[in-house]
Order: structure tokens, then C-alpha cells, then sequence
């Protein structure tokens, strides 16, 4: 594993990679978390285009839904957390429904594989039930490029 630093928004992120030895002709699992938020949508979709391009690239990663989507409690909290998050200089940029990720993979050129919201993953790798049955705002994803190379099994 090599740390890569790139400015989504600026760079472009596959001439990063590259620069840092990676090598494209592998499958590559891309581990995105903490960072679409803080993004536009533009830099998004730029980013998951370059891991579309990868062969047989997977991509996990993770967004929140808006505000106007949760739970009214809910909805509270997080506008006040995205406020607190703003005055220290790192607002959220991009809020994501599961319906409009689902498209933006399709435009990109990647599949989902699955879109499961943190309260029921969370329940589910512990093995039991989260306890009040609410869902979550924020939700991991995996992607994957359609094309997958064959791999040698002898």
C-alpha cells in the first residue's frame, strides 16, 4: 500500500496514482471513505470515472444522504454537526440520494454491487439488529468495473 495525495477538485487524480507507481493493468480495490462529501459533484464523478478505467477496479465508499431526506431528529443533528463542520473550514459540498448515486455510477461507467446505509451494515456485521430499527443518513457503497480479467488458477 502506497499514500497517494491528491486534490480531488484540482488534480487529476489517475495521473497521481500513476505517478506513485501504481499499476493500472491489475485489478485495484479502491478504499474511498471520509472524502465524497467534501467534494463536488464534478470532482465525484472524475474520480469514479478514473476508477472505472482501472481493470477489473472495485470501489467502496461513502456519502450521506440530504437533509431533507432523514428522520426530522435526525435531520437536526446533522444540520447542526454540518454546521459545526463548516466553521472550522471543512463544509460538506455533496449530500447523495441512493437513487442519484445509483445514476452517477451509471454515467461513470461503474456497477453498483451494493448501497447499504451505516446503521444496517453496522447491524449486520455485528450479526444482530441495531436496536431501534432506524436507518442511517450515511450510507457505504461498493462499485465495481463490469470488466474483470480472468485470473490464472493453476
Amino acid at each position: 500500500m502506497v499514500y497517494v495525495p491528491v486534490d480531488f477538485e484540482t488534480d487529476d487524480a489517475f495521473d497521481a496514482l500513476s505517478a506513485g507507481g501504481f499499476n493500472d493493468a491489475a485489478p485495484a480495490m479502491f478504499l474511498w471513505l471520509g472524502v465524497v462529501s467534501y467534494l463536488t459533484l464534478d470532482a465525484i464523478g472524475a474520480t469514479l470515472c478514473m476508477v472505472a478505467r482501472v481493470l477489473g477496479a472495485d470501489v467502496v465508499f461513502a456519502y450521506g444522504e440530504p437533509v431533507e431526506a432523514r428522520e426530522p431528529a435526525r435531520g437536526l443533528e446533522d444540520a447542526a454537526r454540518a454546521r459545526r463542520v463548516e466553521a472550522i473550514g471543512e463544509p460538506w459540498l455533496t449530500f447523495l440520494t441512493p437513487g442519484e448515486v445509483s445514476e452517477l455510477l451509471e454515467r461513470t461507467g461503474l456497477r453498483l454491487v451494493e448501497d447499504v446505509d451505516a446503521a444496517t451494515f453496522i447491524g449486520q456485521l455485528l450479526s444482530r439488529p441495531t436496536g431501534d430499527g432506524r436507518t442511517s443518513a450515511a450510507h457505504f457503497v461498493h462499485a465495481s468495473a463490469d470488466v474483470r480479467p480472468q485470473l490464472d488458477r493453476d
